[in-house]
Formats: structure tokens, C-alpha cells, sequence
């Protein structure tokens, strides 16, 4: 399979935008480790809140989030729900090769992210230092390369973890989406991500896996999530 250097690019920044949802799925019940080696998020920055030692520290810390920020927390879990149906109706428009429903559900990708990246600004300056949410960002490590086609790329996304990184990624993917061919190779073996996702169980490294833990997470520390 070739692809046009318009579909690779529009499908790699969507599997960068996954990428960066799945990291961003853990942000309520994550807390920063002791480990400050760089600026920003990194791949030993955070840990989930159940790592920490003693372990009551970071139950102090989620009962701290709870009470001051539950309706932030609801509000990650919804629009991270949303994220996730609109990266299964790509999945299943490359699936079917419905190319209209592929730019339709990676549109509605980039204007959930805008979503995101306000309700992290507004929190971040209700909680200035005690902030727990980060605009969503790929860390280095992850690899796009669709079957049969020979495209093996480094995934990324918003770089700079920063409010203004985030928007350039929006425009830049709203871009490659308007340019997408209408018609062309049928695009069947390509998945936004390229692990395996078992369904169900929150063992999976998949966005849905890693959004089912941090709800697990979360009850476990007392919260009563609304968005079953």
C-alpha cells in the first residue's frame, strides 16, 4: 500500500493526537515523582497517586483534588469519552474506507481538543501551582508505521506541552484534514493505534484502557464519576 504524502501526514498527526489523549487520559489521578530531571512532563515525571510513599500522601493528595476540583474531573472524563468514540469512528471509517467519515470524526478530534485546552487553561489558573491537569502532549518513544505501507514515523504532538503548542496542532491537523483525497488505496489495516486493545479490562495500554484505569483509580480514592 502507498500512501499520498496528504494521508500520511493527516493519519500520523491523528495517531500523535491519540497518543497525546492517552498520556493526558491519567492527568487526575497522576501526581509529579521525585524524579525532576527536565522541564515539562517526561517519561519518569508523574506517577499515579497510588505509587507514592507512603502511600497516604498521595491519597491526601486526591482527596485535595476531589474536593476542590471534582467538576474539572467530570469535565476531563467527558471530553476524554468523547475522544475516544470519535477515534473509534476513524477506526472504523479506515476500516470501511468511508474517507467522509474519517475527516468528519477526525474533525470533531481536533475541536474536542480545543475543548481540552481551555478547560486546562481555566484550571490552571484556579490552581496555579496545585494544577493537575497538562495540555496533551506525545512523549517521545512512540512509533507510527501502518501495514503495508512503509511509513515508519516518530509520533508527535504539541512539543512544547504549552497552550500555544497545543493550538498550533489543532490548525496544523484541521489543515491536513480539509486536504484529505476523497478517493484513493483502501486504507482497511490502518488503526490509530497500532497496539492490541483487548475491549475490555483495563490492563490494555490503549487509550480506552488507560481511560477505564484512571476511572478505577479514581472510585478508589472516593470519587463518583458521573459518565458511565
Amino acid at each position: 500500500m502507498v500512501l499520498r504524502e496528504t494521508e500520511t501526514e493527516a493519519l500520523w498527526k491523528l495517531s500523535s493526537a491519540y497518543e497525546a489523549c492517552t498520556l493526558s487520559a491519567h492527568d487526575p489521578v497522576s501526581v509529579s515523582s521525585d524524579i525532576n530531571a527536565s522541564i515539562g512532563r517526561h517519561t519518569f515525571s508523574h506517577v499515579f497517586y497510588d505509587y507514592t510513599d507512603p502511600g497516604k500522601n498521595g491519597i491526601g493528595i486526591m482527596n485535595q483534588r476531589i474536593r476542590e476540583g471534582s467538576s474539572d474531573i467530570q469535565t476531563h472524563l467527558r471530553i476524554h469519552d468523547t475522544l475516544l468514540n470519535n477515534f473509534y469512528s476513524i477506526d472504523e471509517g479506515l476500516k470501511t474506507n468511508n474517507r467522509v467519515k474519517i475527516v468528519e470524526a477526525g474533525t470533531l478530534v481536533f475541536e474536542n481538543l480545543k475543548n481540552y485546552g481551555r478547560l486546562v487553561g481555566e484550571h490552571s489558573k484556579r490552581f496555579g501551582e496545585r494544577a493537575f491537569l497538562y495540555y496533551p502532549t506525545c512523549l517521545p518513544g512512540h512509533i507510527f508505521f501502518p501495514p503495508g505501507t512503509g511509513v515508519i514515523r516518530g509520533k508527535v504532538f504539541n512539543l512544547e506541552q504549552d497552550a500555544e503548542g497545543l493550538e498550533r496542532e489543532i490548525k496544523r491537523g484541521l489543515t491536513l484534514l480539509a486536504n484529505f483525497p476523497p478517493c484513493g488505496k483502501e486504507l482497511e489495516e490502518i488503526r490509530m493505534y497500532e497496539g492490541h486493545d483487548s475491549g475490555n479490562g483495563i490492563l490494555d495500554t490503549s487509550l480506552r484502557g488507560r481511560l477505564e484505569l484512571t476511572k478505577l483509580l479514581l472510585e478508589r480514592a472516593g470519587f463518583q464519576i458521573a459518565v458511565r
